[in-house]
């Protein structure tokens, strides 16, 4: 898009809260045909606004998107053997973590978290059915980081498939 016309949408956004703001207000409820003008130009400048988020979105989603694209590079990468062994256990956690939150702080408790469990459990297959620790522990780590994409709240593929209902107003 366009700076200047991203500029301009933002302008009417901008505009659309303020009008909103302006809505509220006593001095213009008690003022009727000020109130009605107003009412006029939220209800033309709210589809706009509307739109306009989704776009934000959308463009965020895209980003998301191509932030994961690199991401199955680098798991593509690991797989090819190109990448050294024991990376994939540091790298799995992290990414398993990107789908469950947004913010960088309970990101990290999920990965250290992830990362705990899938070591024990790894350790347990490996105990209970005689293969090597450290594939296993990156087997369940691998089928953690599947199950987050699926059921994952942020970006999961549930979530886009079946997305929850929009709060209105």
């Amino acid at each position: 898009m366009k700076e200047s016309l991203r500029e301009k949408l933002v302008g009417l956004v901008e505009r659309y809260e303020e009008v909103g703001r302006l809505l509220s207000d006593q001095k213009t409820i008690a003022d009727k045909e000020r109130f009605r003008e107003l009412s006029k130009e939220y209800a033309r400048l709210a589809e706009v606004a509307q739109d306009f988020e989704t776009y934000r979105k959308l463009e965020a989603d895209i980003a998301a998107s191509a932030e994961l694209r690199d991401y199955r590079g680098y798991a593509g990468q690991v797989a090819a053997g190109s990448v050294a062994p024991g990376d994939e256990v540091m790298v799995l956690p992290a990414g398993i973590a990107r789908f469950w939150t947004r913010d960088i702080s309970p990101m990290i408790a999920i990965a250290v978290l992830a990362a705990l469990l899938s070591g024990y459990t790894g350790l347990l297959v490996s105990f209970y059915s005689a293969v090597p620790s450290g594939p296993a522990i990156i087997l369940v780590a691998a089928v953690a980081y599947a199950l987050s994409i699926l059921f994952g709240p942020v970006g999961g593929l549930v979530r886009r498939l079946f997305p929850g209902r929009h709060l209105e107003a």
